[in-house]
């Protein structure tokens, strides 16, 4: 007895559905991103807990490295301690290049995944996942500096040894409870674009949007520009006399 041939749309969905059913019973491998001192990780958002899972997460997110870079420059905490100080989360150590894969991870991520990170500090690890989800960027720590976050009543005693520092464009996140609303001080809700700039971005610290000093070249080269505008506007009658001799004198007492 002869065997009828199998047609090739038959076996493209047999091959299908076998490939489905492997699939389902096999996890999906985390991809991950390890470079010098940080590792990125995408995971899927059932691994960070009921409410996670239940958002809706916006991404791919459309974020410029410099927002990034602010956001992480801005972000502080508070050591719990009795002479605890107000510390920075990230130091300025490698930034630029943390901060350019970090924007790309998020630029790329999928609505069912966050991004998870580790960044290896002086002091310790600093672990933790940002997502974003309406509207606002969330960055949720686990660990900073090596010390294990945790939830008490007694912060610095029995407690969290550390809680993060909001600032402006910058919220704890607060969890409704049944016996009143939990605010977790590791989880912060952000504006995807910062209201402030970081202050340390005005101390010449090294970023890939800070521009380099102008040159004395290239402040003449300037200054040229507007002088012969200047003299435009004088010779078609826009400006009198008076207000082009004072304006041109502000322009060459700015240069000396």
């Amino acid at each position: 007895m002869r065997h009828r041939p199998v047609s090739r749309p038959a076996l493209f969905l047999l091959v299908f559905l076998l490939g489905g059913i492997v699939s389902a019973c096999q996890s999906t491998p985390e991809r991950k991103l390890e470079k010098d001192g940080f590792t990125l990780i995408y995971r899927d958002r059932s691994s960070a807990g009921a409410e996670v899972e239940k958002m809706t997460l916006d991404h791919p997110l459309i974020i410029s490295e410099e927002a990034m870079t602010n956001h992480l420059l801005s972000l502080r905490y508070e050591e719990s301690s009795l002479l605890g100080k107000k510390r920075y989360v990230f130091s300025t150590r490698d930034m630029n290049e943390f901060s350019t894969f970090l924007t790309k991870a998020l630029n790329h991520a999928s609505p069912k995944n966050i991004v998870h990170f580790m960044v290896q500090s002086v002091k310790g690890t600093i672990e933790g996942d940002v997502f974003a989800s309406g509207g606002k960027l969330h960055w949720r720590f686990q660990s900073i500096q090596g010390l294990d976050f945790s939830s008490s009543s007694f912060p610095g005693y029995r407690g969290a040894p550390w809680r993060l520092l909001p600032k402006k464009g910058q919220q704890f996140h607060v969890t409704p409870k049944l016996l009143g609303d939990r605010t977790q001080e590791n989880w912060l809700l952000a504006d995807l674009i910062l209201p402030e700039k970081a202050k340390r971005l005005t101390k010449g610290i090294p970023t890939a949007h800070t521009p380099a000093p102008p040159t004395q070249s290239s402040e003449r080269a300037t200054l040229e520009k507007k002088l012969k505008a200047l003299k435009q506007f004088h010779e078609k009658g826009l400006i009198d006399e008076r207000d082009y001799q004072r304006k041109k004198k502000e322009l060459l007492d700015g240069l000396l």
